[in-house]
Order: C-alpha cells, then sequence, then structure tokens
C-alpha cells in the first residue's frame, strides 16, 4: 500500500513539475481525449514570403480545411518567444521581425473545439528596408570604357537614384538617375580603372542609404589553352594532309613553345594571287568535335550554344612559316591584309577591323605578332565568335601559330 502511494505522490509532483503545454493533451466540449488535427492535411498551401522592411507575409491556402477556425504562429525573436493568433483568413498576414535573419516560424491550426495540430515549422528570412534591398541588387556588366549597371526595382517606385564615380581624368563626375520601371539601366564611361568604384544613394525620411561598388574593370586574357578550350573552331585553309598542321593548335596556349612546322596551323598549300582564307572562332562553352583533324567541314562554322557572348577588343595573331623561311621565323608581304568580323547570335557579320600587313622581311617567330584592335560599334557591342579573313595576295604562305583574344565575356 505504501508503494503504491508513493507512485501516486510521484506522478503529482511530475505533474505539477511540467508546464501545461508540456502535458497539454487535447480533450473535446465533454472532456474526452482527442486526436491532434493533421497538420499536413490542414495547413497544406501555407505560403510563408520574407517582405520589405524586416516584414514576413504569410498567405492563407485558399481551400484551408473549414474545421481550421484559428492559426497560432509562433517564433522566437532575439530570445524571446513571440506568439499570436489568426482567425480572419481572407487576406494575407503580415508581421514584422527585428533583424535581417532566418526565422524558423511555428504554425498551430487549432479548430473549434480549441484542438490543436502539431506544429509546421517553416522558416522565412525577411527582406531589408526597400532602398536598402534596391542597391544590394544592382548588377554591374564591364565593357571597353564602360560598366553598364542592371537596377532591379521590383516594386516599381518612383525614386531618384544618385551616383558618383572617379573618371580616368581624376575628375568626380555626379548624377542623377529618375527611376520607375521595374527594370533599369544606367551606363557609365570613363570609370578610372585605379578608382574603380562607383557610389550610389538613395534618399529616405531616415536619412540616405548608401552603396559603394567596386568594379573589376580588367578585359579577360583569353590565352591559355583552358580559356579558350570550348570554342568551336573552323577554316576553309587547312593543310591538305591529316597528320600536320591541326587548327586546334593554335589554340592550346603555347605561343612560344612551337619551334616546327607541324605544331601550329600551317597552311603551305595557298593557291596564287587574292586566296582568301577564313578561320572561324565561335564561343561555344564546349567545342563541336570535327570529322576529321584538320577542322574543315561546314557545320563547324555555326555550331549550337551554349555560348559565351564576348566583347572584344584586341585580336593577337601569332604567325609561323613562309615563303623559304624557317618555322621559327615568319615572312610579311606589303599585299597582305586580315579583316576580322564579330559574329553575332543571327550570324550577322559586323567588320571589326581591317589590318595591313607593312611588313617585307623575315622576323623571329617569338618577337612578332599581328596586334589587331577591334572596333567598338555601340556601347557594349557582343558576339557569339569572330571570323578572321586572310586576304592572300600574293604566293606567300601565311601560318597561324595561336590566336590571343582580350576582351570580355558578357553573359
Amino acid at each position: 500500500m505504501k508503494k503504491y502511494l508513493y507512485i501516486l505522490l510521484s506522478l503529482s509532483l511530475w505533474q505539477y513539475s511540467c508546464t501545461q503545454e508540456d502535458i497539454f493533451i487535447p480533450v473535446d466540449e465533454q472532456g474526452s481525449h482527442q486526436e491532434q488535427i493533421d497538420v499536413v492535411k490542414k495547413l497544406a498551401g501555407l505560403n510563408i514570403l520574407g517582405d520589405y522592411d524586416l516584414k514576413i507575409k504569410v498567405s492563407w491556402p485558399t481551400d484551408l480545411d473549414p474545421e481550421v477556425k484559428e492559426i497560432k504562429i509562433s517564433y522566437l525573436d532575439q530570445g524571446e518567444k513571440k506568439e499570436f493568433s489568426v482567425t480572419d483568413f481572407s487576406k494575407p498576414y503580415t508581421f514584422e521581425v527585428s533583424k535581417f535573419q532566418e526565422y524558423p516560424i511555428s504554425f498551430y491550426a487549432i479548430n473549434g473545439a480549441g484542438v490543436s495540430s502539431k506544429p509546421l515549422v517553416v522558416s522565412a528570412t525577411p527582406k531589408k528596408a526597400y532602398n536598402e534591398d534596391l542597391l544590394d541588387n544592382i548588377i554591374a556588366k564591364v565593357g571597353p570604357n564602360t560598366v553598364q549597371f542592371s537596377i532591379l526595382n521590383a516594386l516599381a517606385k518612383s525614386l531618384e537614384l544618385n551616383y558618383s564615380f572617379v573618371n580616368v581624368s581624376n575628375q568626380t563626375i555626379s548624377g542623377k538617375l529618375a527611376i520607375s520601371k521595374i527594370n533599369e539601366v544606367l551606363l557609365i564611361n570613363g570609370l578610372n580603372p585605379t578608382i574603380p568604384q562607383v557610389k550610389f544613394s538613395i534618399a529616405s525620411p531616415d536619412g540616405p542609404d548608401e552603396k559603394i561598388l567596386t568594379i573589376n574593370t580588367n578585359p579577360i586574357l583569353f590565352e591559355s589553352a583552358d580559356s579558350k578550350k570550348g570554342w568551336t573552331i573552323y577554316t576553309n585553309a587547312a593543310n591538305s594532309s591529316s597528320t600536320v598542321s591541326k587548327l586546334d593548335l593554335a589554340f592550346d596556349g603555347k605561343v612560344f613553345d612551337k619551334t616546327n612546322a607541324t605544331y601550329g596551323f600551317v597552311s603551305l598549300n595557298y593557291p596564287a594571287a587574292t586566296a582568301t582564307k577564313e578561320v572561324y572562332m565561335t564561343f561555344t562553352k564546349t567545342r563541336l568535335a570535327p570529322k576529321d583533324a584538320r577542322y574543315t567541314n561546314v557545320e563547324l562554322k555555326d555550331p549550337a550554344g551554349p555560348y559565351d557572348k564576348i566583347i572584344p577588343l584586341n585580336l593577337n595573331i601569332y604567325l609561323i612559316g613562309g615563303n623559304n623561311v624557317s618555322a621559327s621565323e615568319v615572312y610579311f608581304d606589303p599585299l597582305n591584309t586580315v579583316q576580322v568580323f564579330g559574329i553575332k547570335e543571327n550570324n550577322e557579320l559586323v567588320e571589326l577591323a581591317l589590318k595591313d600587313i607593312p611588313k617585307n622581311e623575315v622576323l623571329p617567330l617569338k618577337d612578332y605578332k599581328i596586334s589587331i584592335p577591334l572596333k567598338q560599334i555601340g556601347e557594349l557591342q557582343v558576339y557569339k565568335g569572330l571570323k578572321v579573313q586572310f586576304n592572300n595576295k600574293t604566293t606567300a604562305a601565311i601560318g597561324i601559330h595561336e590566336f590571343v583574344l582580350e576582351g570580355y565575356i558578357y553573359n
């Protein structure tokens, strides 16, 4: 008997040491125990999103079970438990939190008898203040002497964006941009590459929101084999032999390592007079394989994407060979010219350069290259590839040793 009393006493002490929430068992109006509401069934379709100004927005499912009369929301905010109930499900419910961080939030469905479901826990992160969020999501794309900023004004608010930067003449340039559309674009020309920063600010009643963006203005040098490995290449000027002079060797990044005519793309079979030879390089992310080692099959001229669209600045062409000249030297005839065309996505060709070769002498290969500045048409003109055309007006052979391109990727 004493043992039985000890057990009852222990159970009583355990009951009073627990909170009501710890030992809560749902009951109906008659006091009978009830199973908890199936949270998956009752709250399916709940939508919780972070909103601007540290708010979290809850949208209720349109087919919310009619048994649900109340939804309790509970979460911790800086260690303090926040809890409140919602009974109007005809419109979204928004509440504010104190910090920009992720919040695990518990939702309890409660029926008319006060029976609660188990918690549905959903994590949500609020957005910052609208102006701050706008400034944080400005995207900069760099071109020759130009930076293009894309500004996401998600709510299409009418705002005035202030900006300032130091130009190449070390002058501070300031301006204002009135924005009202969802997507706005700002072009800045002449950003000083040694001080490549642009300061943005938006005035607000609490003072200006500010953001300083540091821009990498340096172009990419497509010189290594890895930087060019995806490009698809084509030529109509391959050597007649399939065992030597593969075009892909002109994209292997070994600019000064080649010591003989078989190590590089060398065209030994030019016909005399007005011969035109072409090389296409399409900036594909994956190289389309040729049918043979010479890269002459015509489908290589127009491979499918995806592409790296590039703003080209300069093309350097290292040459090899020539008439009775060793493979470690080059010979240039004054009548030869090189043309470079940009290939647009619709395959339209845009002439970017026509370069004379004003040499009539033998030069060491290592010390000579043709450097071709490429014309900029428009602020940020991008291309999916380049066509290089060699207009050989004599019987002199021109062999391509390596292509090196300087420019910007603009995806």
